[in-house]
């Protein structure tokens, strides 16, 4: 992942605008959750609503105490298939299901499914721009 810059946010900034209350005890549940006293949150929730109109928003991710939102220009990604996991039956609901978690706003520009030994690799490129716009910048440098 390329990360062109992040925003960073408490953990009482994030339960209050997704809980709508003060929530005085907050835990850290896993990299992409927050326990606003009771109440588990995805993180991913908040940083989508500040930013949906950025197409660089990339993702969400709890770290050092903070939630931090971080943009990016591009990310790419192999995964190491595993069996009955459903990420690998179709490289492009694969690269999809993947996009959710590390490059929300970004465009599929790539999706390759290989052999890898006994198993499968999928692979994913994602970019800020539609890949015809990339295409488009690329003929013009010609």
């Amino acid at each position: 992942m390329f990360v062109k810059s992040e925003k960073t946010y408490s953990f009482e900034q994030v339960c209050r605008a997704l809980v709508k209350r003060d929530s005085p005890l907050i835990e850290a549940r896993s990299v992409g959750k927050l326990d606003c006293m009771g109440t588990t949150v995805n993180v991913s929730d908040f940083c989508l609503k500040e930013f949906e109109r950025e197409p660089s928003y990339a993702r969400a991710m709890v770290q050092d105490g903070k939630v931090k939102c971080q943009m990016a220009t591009r990310v790419i990604m192999g995964y190491q298939c595993a069996s009955g996991d459903g990420l690998c039956d179709d490289k492009e609901i694969g690269c999809y299901k993947l996009r959710e978690k590390f490059a929300s706003n970004l465009f599929l520009t790539h999706a390759s499914l290989l052999k890898e030994g006994e198993g499968k690799k999928l692979n994913c490129y994602f970019s800020a721009q539609k890949s015809e716009d990339v295409l488009k910048l690329r003929s013009q440098d010609l």
